[in-house]
């Protein structure tokens, strides 16, 4: 199979501020607002002044913290336009970027054709037994993006459906050159906060790089598609749901290459997921990749717009299970006199919390994205909060809610009843 996406080291250097490039930020900032909003013209919003997006998304998800507090985040007038200065060169036009936005506009149809095809054939109402299905593209002259040298597709395999709530389906595109690559296809589902958030986890990494924070997360394509149907790039990897620490540590191994994509990963998705509320962080929504990084899937409920079960039972918006602390004993214990990797040192505990509060750090305090995110109305948490939800970590090692909750997501595995059930229940209990 093609891979387009390759994991990124952390700590590689970038000269000059880091800022949201136009194209970027427009893409997030028409997702994001749909997403929040539920509006049908999402780029209509995005082009609105800053205090009309304000007044249509609302209060900050930041509803724990104090007015003192949030008063500190506020901006000086003074401070105010020095701020602007800093952050006006993101929103000049230029014609390579008109361009960019042309050609992101055709591969848009290309993505959208598909969609509706795919909708067409109603996969929801095949049977288990008929997977793997072929579906046979030679005559409908479908085209995908990813495919540049030949991106007509010959056909499309649906290998089987996931037992999620939304009950996607993962696909194999095959173009007329035989080259295969996978994506899952969502119906029923408005992706536009993953397309946002990935935008958001770009930035991130570019941050974290240029302040040689050790972080990283890994990002791959999501592309929305009309009708509330999206495509999510799949990447290898098994969930952590089914990845205990004896998979894990067999596969790290000795290696300090793979020691070192596992502690960045697992420092930069503590310090996303806090940044930007990214919740429903059950252990089916990670992936664990052969690459030795966990990755983040299934962000539809982020920025504010919380999973109802993590409404209702008050989650921690680190994720960080308990058991990843036997794997860092683990680590300390075959590093034997030397730690295996040098860049890692031991990592102890204390040096776990000041690796995510630099990280963290880097997020609250960059321009550019707190322009961008101030835009739709969504402040980063203060990083005191983020200290106390660390120290939460540190201290609770039975983590009861987050065994329920993967308990539950087990059940949905276990059986397509009991998954139709919650898919069902979730429809009627929305996240704010």
């Amino acid at each position: 199979f093609i891979m387009f996406t390759q994991p990124k080291r952390a700590g590689e250097e970038v000269e000059g501020s880091v800022v949201f490039n136009p194209r970027s930020k427009t893409r997030f900032l028409n997702h994001s607002l749909k997403a929040v909003n539920g509006m049908e013209t999402a780029a209509e919003s995005a082009e609105a002044s800053s205090e009309e997006n304000v007044e249509k998304c609302g209060s900050s998800v930041d509803k724990e913290t104090s007015s003192d507090s949030l008063a500190l985040h506020h901006l000086t007038q003074s401070e105010e336009k020095i701020f602007n200065l800093l952050t006006s060169a993101e929103d000049m036009n230029t014609s390579d970027l008109k361009a960019a936005k042309e050609e992101e506009d055709r591969k848009q149809e290309q993505w959208d054709s598909l969609a509706k095809f795919l909708l067409s054939k109603k996969l929801g109402d095949m049977k288990t037994s008929d997977f793997p299905h072929t579906i046979d593209t030679t005559q409908e002259s479908l085209k995908l993006p990813i495919f540049e040298d030949s991106p007509v597709l010959k056909e499309i395999i649906v290998e089987k459906r996931f037992a999620s709530r939304k009950l996607p389906h993962l696909l194999t595109f095959v173009n007329s050159a035989n080259e295969k690559v996978q994506y899952i296809f969502k119906e029923n589902d408005d992706i536009s906060m993953d397309v946002a958030v990935m935008e958001l986890l770009t930035l991130a990494n570019e941050i974290w790089a240029a302040r040689k924070c050790p972080a990283h997360v890994r990002t791959y394509n999501v592309i929305a598609t009309v009708h509330n149907t999206g495509f999510c790039e799949c990447i290898p990897g098994e969930t952590m749901l089914v990845t205990d620490n004896e998979k894990i540590l067999e596969q790290l191994g000795t290696s300090v290459e793979q020691w070192e994509s596992f502690y960045y990963s697992l420092i930069g998705i503590m310090v996303a997921t806090a940044a930007f509320d990214i919740t429903d962080r059950h252990d089916g929504n990670q992936l664990f990749t052969p690459d030795g990084d966990i990755a983040l899937i299934d962000m539809s409920a982020s920025m504010g717009k919380k999973a109802p079960m993590d409404l209702v039972l008050g989650m921690n918006p680190i994720y960080f299970p308990a058991r990843i602390k036997d794997v860092q004993r683990h680590y300390r214990k075959i590093s034997g006199k030397n730690p295996l990797s040098k860049k890692l040192g031991w990592k102890f505990w204390g040096e776990v919390e000041e690796d995510a509060m630099v990280s963290y750090y880097a997020l609250y305090n960059n321009y550019s994205l707190h322009h961008v995110l101030k835009k739709c109305s969504y402040r980063i948490p203060p990083p005191l909060r983020f200290l106390r939800k660390m120290n939460d970590r540190k201290n609770n090692d039975s983590q009861v809610k987050e065994k329920l909750r993967n308990d539950i997501v087990q059940g949905m595995e276990d059986s397509s009843v009991v998954s139709k059930f919650v898919s069902t229940v979730c429809k009627i209990v929305p996240g704010n």
